[in-house]
């Protein structure tokens, strides 16, 4: 459904709409980074204090 939903928004987005698409997709890419990271970065500790 999500990208069935972001096909319709898409063909009617103006070009700032697509730019600010853009952006958005970078900044979840970053989080997802960050949260990948933290959570290895967790993982790390448990084996440590095992």
């Amino acid at each position: 459904m999500k990208q069935y939903d972001a096909q319709i928004s898409s063909q009617q987005f103006t070009r700032s709409g697509q730019a600010q698409l853009a952006i958005a997709e970078q900044q979840a890419e970053q989080l997802a980074k960050q949260i990948n990271e933290r959570s290895s970065g967790q993982l790390k500790l448990q084996l440590l204090e095992d």
